[in-house]
């Protein structure tokens, strides 16, 4: 019932292709996987690998999202930590206790094979991502 460590840095991007292309295609050379389009949090997701972590690429589709509004004022946004947890439910309660609220309520994920994650946010502003460890 604890987080077990940290999955990736997601950032916010207008256009995954572009904004690797022009901004990290010279820092991290490996490119990036798979593009998932996830309708659930109306997004295109892409993870560049590192040793010990992965950055994920998160383009907004929904232009009158939240994230999309954001990006209107930069070109790319460092947007939240994913911490891998065993136990999503006791997390969320003591992110709750804490002073944390839940941003999103646990969901399947599709660049996650289904796993599931919740956002919170405490008074800092700062915004975590809980995603689920697989069980199996």
């Amino acid at each position: 019932m604890s987080i077990i460590g940290i999955d990736h840095y997601g950032v916010l991007v207008r256009d995954i292709e572009q904004h690797y292309d022009e901004h990290f295609s010279h820092l991290l050379r490996g490119g990036y996987g798979e593009i998932f389009l996830d309708p659930l949090q109306e997004a295109r997701v892409a993870f560049v690998g590192l040793q010990g972590g992965r950055i994920e690429l998160v383009q907004p589709t929904n232009p009158d999202s939240r994230m999309a509004k954001e990006l209107k004022k930069r070109a790319g946004i460092w947007h939240h930590v994913c911490l891998t947890t065993d136990d999503l439910e006791h997390q969320l309660a003591q992110c709750q206790a804490n002073g944390q609220f839940v941003v999103s309520d646990p969901k399947p994920a599709v660049a996650f094979q289904g796993r599931r994650i919740a956002f919170v946010m405490g008074r800092d502003q700062l915004l975590w991502e809980l995603l689920e460890v697989d069980d199996g």
